[in-house]
């Protein structure tokens, strides 16, 4: 019995050093640790900006997100990065003011830091418009040129829609006129002028057949004195009234190539008018006809014994030995004059004459009043009183 229970302790022994040569010395068995995850692979996306404008900024973005402030040219990165194999894709979102901007190599997928990504920005022009609309009525053959502001001539040939090659700005002006007429006919432009906000298509050319050429005949008259007036005539025709100093035109036209001739049908009261370039062939409108006044200083000398000198504004001295008409000859229009004695008659001896004037006179009398004598000689020592009388000046 004893020995049964030796073989049996010893057993016991036994397993229980087994037991605890495998470590389950009273604790049971424990999870072995795991390992730790891996964790990604990521990479940045950048490249390069170019061209933007001083002051200006772009705004770019990455797969819908990561916003990214660009305010200068050079190189850019997001400050997100993304895992090894995802996609990548770089646009504009806000645009700098007056520039575009566009992206090159732009999209891809991530193996590594991207840095190949462009963005070039260009400066654009503002919005423009284009200017045009309809020709009508043009002759078959016939052409017109139209103008657009200073820019070059349009030719036309034919009727129908126009367009200027040039745009206009938004909110430029527009002032479209016919600078070459077609033969034969005259073109008027209607809604030619405006502000462009949008295409402008309603500028209409309206041409009509016109009569064979015909100019104008017409020129300047100077030194008609105030309140005075002529009549001048071209030709066989009426006579033009003009009341003014300034320019004056012929109502009725001349043909191309016809002959024209200005005279002056009726002289103004007073004056003396003559013209200059009066005559030709009209190839073109006529504006260098000239028609000068003159006023000129006349009147009458009467019971004058001997001679006496006259003088008009301290010079042009006219002797006089008879009675009768004299003249200063002519002087503009509206200028001063004074007529006077420049030497008493030199007989009788002693003969002594006064003279007065007023304004410039359209005549003029001069007159000796002696005192009582006979025969045709003054006794020695009787005066004559000259006298002027004058009349206002036209």
């Amino acid at each position: 019995m004893k020995s049964l229970f030796a073989f049996r302790l010893t057993i016991l022994f036994v397993c229980s050093a087994i037991v605890a040569a495998c470590g389950g010395g009273g604790g049971g068995d424990s999870p072995a640790p795991q390992p730790q995850p891996t964790p990604p692979v990521t990479y940045t996306i950048g490249g390069a900006l170019t061209g933007l404008a001083s002051g200006a900024s772009a705004v770019l973005q990455n797969n819908g997100g990561s916003n990214l402030t660009v305010s200068a040219n050079g190189n850019f990165t997001f400050a997100t990065a993304i895992n090894s194999g995802t996609a990548y894709a770089v646009t504009v979102l806000t645009q700098p003011t007056g520039q575009s901007c566009q992206v090159t190599n732009g999209t891809g997928t991530a193996t590594a830091n991207v840095t190949n990504v462009t963005v070039a920005c260009t400066t654009t022009a503002p919005n423009t418009f284009t200017i045009g609309g309809t020709v009508s009525g043009l002759a078959t053959g016939a052409s017109l040129a139209l103008k657009n502001n200073a820019g070059p001539d349009l030719p036309v040939p034919a009727n129908g829609n126009f367009t200027f090659p040039a745009a206009v700005a938004s909110g430029g002006a527009y002032a479209v006129t016919v600078s070459t007429q077609p033969a034969g006919q005259t073109c008027q432009v209607t809604n030619g002028t405006g502000t462009a906000t949008a295409n402008v298509t309603n500028v209409t050319v309206a041409c009509t057949t016109t009569a064979p050429n015909t100019f104008t005949i017409g020129g300047t008259v100077s030194g008609l004195a105030t309140g005075g007036s002529l009549a001048l005539k071209n030709n066989a025709g009426p006579d033009l009234l003009v009341t003014t100093n300034g320019n004056f035109t012929f109502p009725a036209a001349v043909a191309s190539g016809a002959a024209y001739a200005v005279t002056i049908s009726t002289q103004p009261a007073g004056q003396d008018c003559a013209v200059a370039s009066g005559t030709g062939n009209a190839s073109a409108n006529v504006t260098n006809v000239a028609v000068t006044c003159t006023t000129t200083v006349s009147g009458t000398v009467s019971g004058l014994i001997g001679t006496v000198v006259l003088r008009n504004n301290g010079a042009n001295d006219k002797p006089i030995s008879a009675d009768g008409a004299f003249s200063f000859g002519p002087q503009a229009g509206g200028t001063p004059y004074a007529v006077t004695v420049a030497t008493q008659p030199t007989n009788p001896a002693g003969t002594r004459s006064r003279a007065k004037s007023t304004q410039m006179p359209t005549s003029m009398k001069v007159s000796s009043r002696p005192r009582s004598f006979t025969g045709r000689k003054c006794p020695p020592g009787v005066r004559a009183n000259v006298g002027f009388r004058a009349a206002a000046s036209r």
